[in-house]
C-alpha cells in the first residue's frame, strides 16, 4: 500500500480528503497496517459513515483518534488494544447513544491506562429516550473524562429538547415513567391468566362427573372397520366408460386385488368377461 513506504509515520492528517466510505471500510486495515507507530491519526470530515472493528487493530501507539464532522452512527471500532490512546474526538456526527458494548469497551480501557481518556461527543443528535436511559447513566458515571462534562443536549420521547445531565438527575423519575406502562400492562395480562386458570379449575370441579361421562363415551366410540361394509368402494362412471368399468377396471380391482367395489346396475354374479372382449389384463 501507499501508507508501506512510511512505517515510521507518527502523525497523520487525512482530514477533508473525501475518502470513499465504501474504500475505507473494506481496506481501512490494510491501509494502516504498517504505521505500527503512529501516534495522531485525523480523519475528520470525510462523510465516513461505518469503520470496521479492526481497522485500527495494528496502531498500538496511536494516542489521538480524531473523527468529527462525519457520519457515523455508532462506535464500531474495537479500541481495546489502543493502551496509549488518551482522545477519542466523536464530535459532530450523528450518534444519538453509544451502545453498551461501545460503552463497556471504553471503560475497560480507562482501567488498563494510566493516562486518562478523554472522549468528545459535542454536536451530535443525541436522545434522552427509555431507549437511551442507560447510555445517560453511562454519561453520569464512567470515569473517561467527557467534554462539557458529559452535559449535551438532547431530545425526549415527546420532542422536548432537554439536556443529558438534567436526564441524569431524575434518571429515576424517568425510568419509572417508561416501565411503569409495560408494568401495568403486565399486570394486568398476569390478573387475566390467573383469572382464566380459576375459572377454568372451578369450571372442570363443578362437572367433574359429566367430564367423566364424556371421556367414556369418547373412549367407547370406535371408528368402523373395513369388514363392517359390504363394499370398498363406489365407481360412478358414464354410459361411455361401461366397457372400461364393467370389464378392465373389475377384473384388476375386484378379481385380483381383492377390492369390493358397487358398480352401478351391475349384478352381483355379472361376469363382464363373457359381454366385453378386452385386449391385454394389464390396468
Amino acid at each position: 500500500t501507499f501508507f508501506g513506504s512510511f512505517s515510521r509515520l507518527k502523525t497523520l492528517n487525512m482530514q477533508k480528503m473525501t475518502l470513499s466510505p465504501v474504500q475505507i471500510f473494506h481496506d481501512g486495515k490494510e491501509w494502516f497496517s504498517n504505521l505500527t507507530l503512529l501516534e495522531n491519526l485525523d480523519m475528520s470530515f470525510n462523510n465516513l459513515d461505518h469503520l470496521a472493528s479492526d481497522m485500527l487493530s495494528s496502531q498500538t501507539s496511536l494516542q489521538q483518534l480524531v473523527l468529527p464532522g462525519n457520519n457515523l452512527v455508532s462506535l464500531d471500532l474495537d479500541l481495546e488494544p489502543l493502551e496509549n490512546l488518551t482522545l477519542v474526538d466523536l464530535s459532530s456526527n450523528r450518534l444519538s447513544l453509544l451502545n453498551k458494548a461501545a460503552c463497556e469497551m471504553l471503560d475497560r480501557l480507562v482501567a488498563k491506562q494510566r493516562d486518562p481518556l478523554h472522549l468528545r461527543l459535542h454536536g451530535n443528535p443525541l436522545t434522552c429516550t427509555c431507549k437511551t436511559l442507560d447510555f445517560v447513566r453511562w454519561l453520569m458515571e464512567t470515569r473517561v473524562v467527557l467534554d462539557n462534562d458529559g452535559d449535551y443536549p438532547c431530545v425526549t420521547d415527546s420532542g422536548q429538547l432537554t439536556s443529558t445531565r438534567i436526564v441524569g438527575r431524575q434518571w429515576m423519575n424517568t425510568w419509572r415513567g417508561c416501565v411503569g406502562p409495560t408494568v401495568l400492562w403486565s399486570a394486568v395480562a398476569g390478573m387475566l391468566v390467573l383469572l382464566s386458570l380459576t375459572g377454568a379449575v372451578w369450571g372442570v370441579s363443578k362437572n367433574m362427573s359429566r367430564l367423566r361421562f364424556l371421556f367414556t363415551v369418547v373412549r367407547r366410540i370406535q371408528m368402523p372397520r373395513r369388514l363392517q361394509f359390504e363394499q370398498d368402494a363406489y365407481v360412478a362412471y358414464c354410459d361411455a366408460d361401461t366397457e372400461f368399468v364393467c370389464g378392465r377396471l373389475k377384473r384388476e380391482l375386484q378379481e385380483r386385488r381383492g377390492v369390493r367395489l358397487l358398480i352401478k346396475d351391475l349384478p352381483a354374479n355379472h361376469d363382464a368377461t363373457r359381454f366385453y372382449q378386452l385386449p391385454g389384463d394389464n390396468v
